[in-house]
């Protein structure tokens, strides 16, 4: 999509304010960031104004459910990041602990992600 850089930054504001106000789960609301963050990929000082103009162009109440819903799509990609990286480490038939140690996950996630994978 070839948007300038004003037309951005309005569109990403308008679209938090939408998802703020609509009464969707997490799930749902999780599909949404993730499709919009895709299509719709803003510079590093494109962000910066966003963060400004949310502030001043959002209310309180959309500010604070819009920071509910991206924190729980940030630690929901870092989740997956770290499951990647320990089924990568369970194939390679690396120690539980390591796996534990690396990758944050408790040995309890680890262990059912090995059964599973249906790996030894």
């Amino acid at each position: 999509m070839d948007y300038t850089e004003k037309e951005k930054i309005a569109l990403k504001v308008e679209f938090s304010r939408m998802l703020a106000n609509m009464s969707l789960d997490m799930a749902k609301n999780t599909l949404l960031t993730a499709f919009f963050e895709t299509y719709v990929k803003l510079t590093e000082d494109e962000e910066a104004v966003y963060t400004e103009k949310i502030k001043t162009e959002l209310t309180n109440r959309e500010v604070e459910r819009l920071l509910e819903i991206t924190t729980s799509y940030h630690e929901k990609g870092e989740l997956e990041g770290r499951l990647k990286v320990a089924r990568q480490m369970l194939k390679d038939n690396l120690d539980i602990q390591v796996i534990v140690k690396y990758t944050g996950l408790t040995e309890k996630e680890v262990n059912k992600l090995k059964l599973e994978m249906n790996v030894g």
